[in-house]
C-alpha cells in the first residue's frame, strides 16, 4: 500500500517532534494520531519499541480513563519498529521490538491496581478494512465503569443503522484486559449496525469479563461475525459466560464468526461454555465456522467445556466445525461440545454440523458431547464413545502427546488446575511432523484418523504420501498432516538441479523441492563432469544454463544425457539444453512470450492429479504464476508424434509451454523462481517432477 503521509513516533526522539522522520518523531503516540487525522489518507504510523499510554500527549489528564487511542478510518498504525539507536530504525520484527499500548495511565497496576485505568485501550469508531492496528501489545484496559464497561483492550464500534466498523488486526497480542462484555476486544454491530474485524497471527491471552474474556461479538439486531486466521485465544476467562468467545446473535441479528487455523485453550468459564458460547435466539443467528481449528483444555463448572451452542426462542445455530480436534476441554454436561436446542424449553434450532473432525479425551463427569432437544449432524468423525453417521469411528486417535490437567500439587482439589498443553498431531509410521524439532519422524504406530476423512473434502496442502483421501482432526488438509503408508506406487525422487550459479531462485527451487520431500543436490554446470548422477532419481536443467558461457564444452552436457535419467528442463535454459540434441522440443522449435496462464488440453492427465490433485475449472484455465516469462513450442497444426503436450498458452492455439517428448524430456516452460508461483503453480511444478521421476505417463497408455 502507498500513503499520502508516513509519521513517525518513537519515545526517545528529540529533535523537532513533528512526528516527519525518526530523529524528529512525536515522543507522544497521542500526537501522531491527532495528526494522522487531519491528513489525507490513507496515512501510516509509524511506531518504535516502547510503552505508550494514551493520556500522554499533554492535554489529556492522565488521570482521565475515558483516554484512549482512537485510529481514524485510512489509518495504518504499525508497531514493532527498531526506531533510535539502531543501526537501521526502519528495522522491524514483532517478537524483538514490543510496542505496548498500556492502559495503566500513571503507571501503577503493580503497587495501586488497575482501578485507575483507561476504560478501552485502543478504539475503532465506524472505520472500513483500510483501518490497520498491525505488530501491537495491548494491555492493561479496565472497562469497569458505568456505562463504559465494554472492551478492555479493543472496542470496535460498529453500530447503528448501515453502520460498520471492519479494521484489520495483525500481529498484535492483547493480554491483561478486563470488561464486563469482552475483556479483550468487544466487537459492537448494534441496531443494524455491522462490527466483524479482521484478525490474523493474533494472540488474544489472559483477559478477563463478565461474558466472553477474550471476545464478545454483538450481532444484537446486526451482524458481528469477525474472520480469525492463525490466532490464539487462551487462558482468559469469565465469571459467567464464554472463557475465550462469546457469539450473541439475538433479536434478528447474526453473529457467526469464521475462525481457521486457530487454538482455543485453556479458558475458563464459571458457568457456562469453557471456550466458545455461541447464542442464536430471539429470532437471531449464531452460526461460526471453524476450520483446521484445536478447541482444548478449556473448563467450565456448567454445560460446554469446549463448546456451548444454543438456538432458542426462534434463534437458529447452525455452526459448522471442519478438521477440528475438540479435546481435554471439561464440564459437568458436555465436556467437549453442548448442544441445546432450548434453554430450557422455549423452541429453536440448534443442529451443528461436524466433519472430519476428532473429539476425544474430554474430561469425565460430562459426556464427550450433550445434546439436548438438538440434531447435531455427524460424518467422518471420530468421536469417544461412537456416534451414528457415514464415515464415524470410535478408536483412540493417537495424538504425539496427548495434553492433561496438571493436579498442582493438590489432587484432591479440580479448582486449582492447570492444563498443560499437548501436540495433536497424529502418530504414523509413514512420517508425522514435529512442531518442536520442525522435521518428520517415523512412529512405531499409525493413528486410524490418517486418510479416513471424507472422500468430498479435497486434501488440500497434505504432503505425499496422503493416501488421496484427508486426514481428520486439525492437521488434515494442511501441510503438517500426518502421512499415510499409502504411497500409490509412487516415490519422492532424489533430484540434482543443474545451474549455472547456485543463486537465489536455484536455492528457491531446492526448498521447493525439499519441502515436499525431494532431497535437493544444486550442482553448478561446471561442476557436471565432476559429479556422479547415478544417486539422483531425476535431473532438472535451470533456465540460468542458456547463458552462452553456462557450458564449456559438450562434456557436461553429454553426461547428463548418458545418466539415462528422466530430464526436466526449466525456460530457455531446458529449451535451449534439449534443441542440443535435435529434440522437437527444443531449440528452435518454439518462441518466447510472458504468459502467467495455460490453458489445459485434456484434465485427465494423470500430470493433473499425480500426486496431488488439481482443481480444473470448466474452461481449463490455470494461473501458475503471478508474473513470469516463458518460451513455448510452436506447431501448427499439428504436433510431431513424439510430443505430447499438456497445455497451451492461455488463448493461444499451438504454443505449448508444458510438453514431453520421448517419454523422458520434459519442458516447463517458465522462466520464474517459486517466489512467483501460485499455489496451483507450485503443486503442479511438483508434481511434474514426481510423476517424471515414477514414469507417470505409462499410467497414461
Amino acid at each position: 500500500m502507498s500513503f499520502a503521509k508516513t509519521i513517525y513516533v518513537d519515545d526517545d526522539a528529540s529533535g523537532t517532534n513533528d512526528g516527519s522522520s525518526w530523529e524528529n518523531a512525536y515522543v507522544y503516540l497521542q500526537n501522531a494520531l491527532i495528526d494522522a487525522d487531519s491528513s489525507e489518507k490513507p496515512v501510516e504510523i509509524r511506531v518504535a519499541q516502547g510503552i505508550y499510554r494514551p493520556g500522554e500527549d499533554g492535554t489529556i489528564s492522565l488521570l482521565d480513563r475515558n483516554a484512549r487511542f482512537q485510529i481514524s478510518d485510512g489509518v495504518t498504525l504499525a508497531g514493532s519498529y527498531a526506531g533510535l539507536g539502531a543501526n537501521d530504525p526502519n528495522t522491524r520484527v514483532v517478537q524483538a521490538y514490543e510496542t505496548i499500548l498500556s492502559g495503566d495511565l500513571l503507571a501503577d497496576d503493580n503497587s495501586s491496581g488497575t482501578g485507575d485505568n483507561a476504560y478501552h485501550v485502543v478504539y475503532f469508531n465506524h472505520v472500513s478494512e483500510q483501518t490497520i492496528l498491525d505488530g501491537f501489545t495491548i494491555t492493561a484496559g479496565n472497562a469497569d465503569g458505568s456505562p463504559v464497561n465494554n472492551g478492555g483492550g479493543i472496542y470496535n464500534n460498529g453500530s447503528g443503522d448501515g453502520r460498520k466498523s471492519n479494521p484489520q488486526i495483525i500481529n498484535c497480542t492483547i493480554r491483561g484486559n478486563n470488561a464486563r462484555l469482552g475483556g479483550g476486544i468487544f466487537n459492537d454491530g448494534l441496531s443494524s449496525g455491522d462490527s466483524s474485524p479482521t484478525l490474523i497471527d493474533c494472540l488474544i491471552i489472559q483477559n478477563s469479563a463478565t461474558i466472553g474474556g477474550g471476545m464478545y461479538n454483538r450481532g444484537y439486531d446486526g451482524n458481528s461475525s469477525p474472520i480469525l486466521e492463525n490466532c490464539m485465544i487462551i487462558q482468559n476467562s469469565s465469571n459467567s459466560y464464554s472463557g475465550a468467545i462469546h457469539n450473541c446473535g439475538r433479536a434478528g441479528g447474526n453473529s457467526s464468526p469464521t475462525l481457521v487455523n486457530c487454538i482455543i485453550s485453556g479458558n475458563r468459564a464459571e458457568r457456562t461454555g469453557g471456550g466458545i458460547y455461541n447464542n442464536g435466539s430471539d429470532d437471531g443467528t449464531s452460526s461460526p465456522t471453524l476450520t483446521n481449528c484445536i478447541i482444548c483444555g478449556n473448563s467450565t463448572d456448567g454445560m460446554g467445556g469446549g463448546i456451548y451452542n444454543t438456538g432458542e426462542n426462534g434463534g437458529e445455530n447452525k455452526t459448522i466445525l471442519q478438521n477440528c480436534t475438540i479435546t481435554g476441554n471439561y464440564a459437568e454436561n458436555g465436556s467437549g461440545i453442548c448442544n441445546c436446542g432450548s434453554d430450557p424449553c422455549d423452541a429453536g434450532e440448534c443442529s451443528p454440523t461436524l466433519i472430519n473432525c476428532i473429539v476425544w479425551g474430554n474430561s469425565i463427569p460430562g459426556e464427550q458431547i450433550y445434546n439436548d432437544l438438538s440434531f447435531p449432524s455427524y460424518s467422518y468423525c471420530d468421536i469417544e464413545g461412537g456416534v451414528s453417521g457415514i464415515g464415524n469411528i470410535d478408536e483412540d486417535p493417537l495424538f504425539a502427546k496427548p495434553g492433561y490437567w496438571d493436579p498442582n500439587g493438590t489432587p484432591d482439589d479440580p479448582n486449582d488446575d492447570f492444563w498443560v498443553d499437548g501436540d495433536y498431531h497424529l502418530k504414523s509410521q509413514g512420517g508425522r511432523f514435529d512442531p518442536n524439532s520442525g522435521s518428520w519422524v517415523i512412529d512405531d504406530v499409525t493413528s486410524p484418523c490418517i486418510d479416513a476423512g471424507d472422500p468430498n473434502t479435497p486434501v488440500g496442502e497434505e504432503l505425499f504420501p496422503n493416501g488421496v483421501l484427508i486426514n481428520m482432526g486439525a492437521y488434515g488438509g494442511t501441510r503438517e498432516a500426518s502421512m499415510s503408508l499409502e504411497t500409490r506406487g509412487l516415490s519422492l525422487p532424489d533430484v540434482a538441479f543443474i545451474c549455472l550459479a547456485k543463486n537465489d531462485t536455484a536455492e528457491s527451487f531446492q526448498s521447493l523441492l525439499e519441502s515436499y520431500g525431494c532431497p535437493t543436490t544444486l550442482i553448478k554446470t561446471k561442476n557436471v563432469t565432476a559429479t556422479s548422477l547415478d544417486s539422483c532419481d531425476l535431473v532438472i536443467v535451470a533456465d540460468d544454463t542458456f547463458y552462452s558461457h553456462a557450458w564449456t564444452d559438450f562434456n557436461g552436457i553429454n553426461a547428463i544425457e548418458n545418466s539415462n535419467k528422466p530430464i526436466v528442463g526449466l525456460g530457455e535454459g531446458g529449451y535451449d539444453f534439449f534443441g542440443k540434441f535435435g529434440l522437437s522440443i527444443g531449440s528452435p522449435n518454439g518462441a518466447g512470450n510472458n504468459y502467467n496462464d495455460i490453458t489445459v488440453i485434456d484434465p485427465n492427465y494423470s500430470l493433473f492429479s499425480t500426486p496431488y490433485p488439481i482443481h480444473i475449472p470448466q474452461d481449463g484455465m490455470l494461473q501458475l504464476y503471478t508474473e513470469t516469462d516463458n518460451v513455448s513450442l510452436y506447431y501448427w497444426p499439428e504436433l510431431p508424434e513424439t510430443i505430447v503436450a499438456f497445455a497451451i498458452e492461455n488463448g493461444n492455439s499451438g504454443y505449448y509451454p508444458l510438453a514431453i517428448e520421448n517419454n523422458r524430456y520434459f519442458l516447463w516452460g517458465f522462466t520464474e523462481s517459486p517466489e512467483k508461483m501460485t499455489e496451483t503453480g507450485r503443486k503442479l511444478f511438483i508434481n511434474t517432477v514426481i510423476w517424471m521421476a515414477n514414469a507417470g505417463w505409462e499410467s497414461e497408455n
